[in-house]
């Protein structure tokens, strides 16, 4: 390995077995050219949980 590459070690939580991931999510049309959206997404497992939510707006003109 040449000397100025340094290796290193990057730890965290440990991923969750026998996990159960749930995503689902809507856009509603709000007039010609708007769009509204809802997403929601989420991670099941013994002892771990993870939870998100977005919103989003766009619009043309």
């Amino acid at each position: 390995m040449p000397r100025f590459i340094r290796a290193f070690t990057v730890t965290g939580a440990p991923i969750a077995r026998d996990a159960l991931a749930l995503q689902a999510g809507i856009d509603l049309a709000i007039g010609q050219g708007s769009r509204l959206g809802f997403t929601y997404d989420g991670q099941f497992a013994s002892g771990a949980m993870e939870n998100a939510f977005k919103a989003s707006f766009s619009t043309r003109f």
